[in-house]
This record gives structure tokens, C-alpha cells and sequence, in this order.
């Protein structure tokens, strides 16, 4: 069992609430050894509503606040993060593109509240004009796999797929009654799966055609979807605060289960295919091993709910950020097998 020591800090709206059902699926790691946090530092001065590491080296952290400005840090060193990117994106959400050879290449995709889907470089200038098409703000965005189309989910109830130079690679994904939520892609590309206002999971073709029945059953928003690492279940959980996985046809895997701390807000799967970290109405961050044993004692620190969490691409820390104001750097330090 693992131990935290004392640290810090450092500035979310989307966070893991554990679903020991998709572990059960999946299977057991080494234990982590040490997990600490560093002293805190004030990065932001508005709530923040996400966090996500850039892939590479994880140096670099993003955060999206509640006014929809996004901030990039390097963090290579923790102890000291400094902001070298700040962009007035009017952003719900926001992520990295996958696959950079250098930072001069990264962009950043944002979704906003305009209606717009936005493309940037790492210094916060424009990468391509403004996406237009959803008639509405856009609540999720996400690059595929390959890093060469981009899915977004909007308050008009379509999923749209997008060139990297804004023109829209298929028709609007039509089905959802009320706004799209989250949408993500499948781990080879080649699906999309979208969670709506209105209680449902659909998992779509790239041409836009459903490759599933709708996936029924929770009684409230879905607010966090994921695809299992190996890509053959769909994880999503609800506003009416359960965990429920679906196969990629469309039918339930297991019982839903059910977390008293109440709505789930977004959950994250290791790098390596072996963890999964959670947050809690209560405040702490939790990790397990794939077989739903603990792999360290809880994270604690937040006061308060805690909103987001991400793994860095070499699964040694986890950023996570809370209602308290702040994201804290986890580092973990495993266990020898």
C-alpha cells in the first residue's frame, strides 16, 4: 500500500469516479511503492475545469478555467511550473494533439461556448480558421487516435468529425435528443462514441452511421465516457451517479454500479493499460490496479470534490484539480514486480 507525504498543490470540471466494474475486466499491476505530491502553487486564479498532460514527455500540462481560458505549464521542473502559453479561447473543453515531433508542431483543440471548434499552436496563435457548423456551444472535442480528424459534441445534439483544416469530413451525426456531451474516439480510430443530455451512449461510424442500438439505462446526463484500452468496452458515467459499461454492441457488460459521493465526472486509464485513477465528492484521489485492489492509499489533499484527473504519458504522475481552486501534481514511484 502506498503512502503520501506531505506537498502541494498546483490549480478542474471533469474527474474520476472509479468504476470497479471496468476493472474487473481488466488485469492486475505491480503496486506503486511511494505516491507524493509537491508544495503547492497557485497556477490560476479562476476555477479550474480541466486538466490534460501533452503526450511526449508529459513537461507540459494544460488547464482549462470556468471563463474558457487555457494555460499551458511546463513542469518539467514540478516544484516550480511556469505558464508559457495563456490563450482567451472561451473553451468547455480542450485537448492536446496526440502525436507532436516537437513542440513547434503540437496544437491544442478547444470547443467553446460560441459554437466553434478552434485550433491552436503551443503559443496560443490561431492553427487554422474557426470550425463553424454546430449551432450551439460545443461541450467536448477530441483528435483521434492518428491526430488527423477531431469529433466534437455540441448543445445542437450532433457529433461532427472534422478536418485539421476545419472543413467536416462526414454529415452531422444525428440521434441524440438534447446537447452531446462527451464524445471519444476508439483506441484504433475507427468509432466514435458520444454521451448525451439525453441518458444515452452511441457509438458511430466515421461516416457517420450508428454501429451500435443506443446504449440505455442511466437516468441522467452522461457526463464521462471512455473506451477500455483495448477497445472493446465503453465506460460512461451519469449524472444519476453510476458506472456503466457497454460492450461495442451496444449491450451492458456487467450491473451498473453505483458511487454514493453522487454525480461521476470523468475517470482515466493508465498509459500502460494497468491503473485507474478516480476523484471523489470527498476529496480524495484514488488509485487501483485493474483488479479493483487499491494500488496506494488515498491522495489527499483537495477540499473539496475533486473535478479532473489525468495520467502523465509515462503513468508516473497524475494531475487532478478540484472545487477548492487547485490542481495538485501527483508523483508516483512504483514497486519492483
Amino acid at each position: 500500500m502506498g503512502c503520501v507525504k506531505p506537498g502541494w498543490p498546483i490549480g478542474g470540471l471533469c474527474i474520476a469516479v472509479l468504476c470497479l466494474t471496468v476493472l474487473s475486466w481488466l488485469s492486475a499491476s505491480p503496486a506503486f511503492a511511494d505516491t507524493r505530491f509537491l508544495p503547492q502553487l497557485s497556477l490560476t486564479v479562476v476555477q479550474p475545469v480541466k486538466v490534460a498532460f501533452a503526450p511526449g514527455d508529459g513537461k507540459l500540462l494544460l488547464v482549462v478555467d470556468a471563463q474558457g481560458q487555457i494555460d499551458v505549464f511546463d513542469i518539467a521542473n514540478p516544484s516550480s511550473p511556469v505558464k508559457i502559453t495563456e490563450i482567451a479561447a472561451a473553451a468547455r473543453d480542450a485537448s492536446f494533439s496526440p502525436r507532436a515531433v516537437s513542440r513547434s508542431e503540437m496544437r491544442i483543440v478547444s470547443g467553446g461556448w460560441d459554437g466553434t471548434v478552434r485550433l491552436w499552436t503551443l503559443d496560443g496563435k490561431e492553427a487554422a480558421a474557426p470550425f463553424r457548423g454546430h449551432e450551439g456551444g460545443v461541450w467536448s472535442v477530441a483528435f483521434s487516435p492518428d491526430g488527423t480528424r477531431i469529433a466534437s459534441g455540441g448543445e445542437d445534439g450532433t457529433v461532427r468529425l472534422w478536418t485539421l483544416d476545419g472543413k467536416q469530413a462526414a454529415m452531422p451525426f444525428k440521434g441524440h435528443q438534447g446537447s452531446v456531451l462527451r464524445v471519444a474516439f476508439s483506441p484504433d480510430g475507427t468509432r466514435i462514441a458520444s454521451g448525451g443530455g439525453d441518458r444515452r451512449v452511441r457509438l458511430w461510424t466515421l461516416e457517420g452511421q450508428p454501429a451500435a442500438p443506443p446504449m440505455e439505462g442511466q437516468e441522467g446526463g452522461i457526463l464521462t465516457l471512455a473506451f477500455t484500452p483495448d477497445g472493446s468496452r465503453i465506460a460512461s458515467g451519469s449524472e444519476d451517479g453510476t458506472v456503466r459499461l457497454w460492450t461495442i454492441e451496444g449491450k451492458e457488460a456487467a450491473p451498473p454500479v453505483e458511487r454514493r459521493e453522487g454525480r461521476v465526472i470523468s475517470f482515466a486509464f493508465s498509459p500502460d493499460r494497468v491503473h485507474v485513477v478516480s476523484g471523489g465528492w470527498d476529496g480524495a484521489v484514488r488509485l487501483w490496479t485493474m483488479d479493483a485492489k487499491e494500488a496506494a492509499a488515498p491522495l489527499r489533499g483537495h477540499n473539496g470534490g475533486v473535478l479532473s484527473v489525468a495520467f502523465s504519458p509515462d503513468g508516473t504522475r497524475i494531475a487532478s484539480c478540484g472545487w477548492d481552486g487547485t490542481v495538485r501534481l501527483w508523483m508516483l514511484e512504483t514497486a519492483s514486480p
